[in-house]
């Protein structure tokens, strides 16, 4: 191949990719559209989940109770968790004890989890028996 042909060939490799890199950014901002789409969908759930929850619909005191259960036991695991971050700064031999914070520290955590799960199905347990009562009459 002589000079020209050669830059023509590259020329012609260098159009391809850049269609190809054109026709790629295209998929990309459609696909980036429609990830923005459902985190807007997403946050607008949990916006409507927190109003519902802030608004009082779950009036119950069980869940009123939970949510006061679960603040606390949060609060419970981040002193937990900011004791074992201490003893492992300070190492002098204290493995044990940064181990059994930590331990603590789950256990808090999953504390928090059931009671969150008990607020939520104190909330739906009267959704749920109305719908029996709705289906057997």
């Amino acid at each position: 191949m002589d000079g020209k042909q050669e830059l023509d060939a590259r020329i012609a490799r260098l159009e391809a990719a850049l269609e190809a890199t054109g026709s790629a950014l295209t998929q990309a901002k459609v696909a980036l559209a429609a990830s923005a789409k459902k985190v807007q969908q997403l946050e607008a759930d949990v916006a409507a989940r927190d109003a519902a929850l802030t608004s009082g619909k779950g009036n119950d005191a069980p869940a009123a109770d939970s949510g006061e259960e679960a603040n606390r036991l949060r609060a419970a695991v981040e002193a937990l968790t900011a004791t074992s971050a201490d003893l492992r700064a300070k190492s002098d031999g204290a493995p044990d004890r940064a181990l059994q914070a930590e331990l603590e520290a789950l256990r808090a955590a999953r504390a928090l989890d059931l009671a969150e799960m008990e607020s939520i199905l104190a909330e739906l347990d009267p959704l749920l028996s109305s719908g029996e009562e709705t289906t057997h009459a």
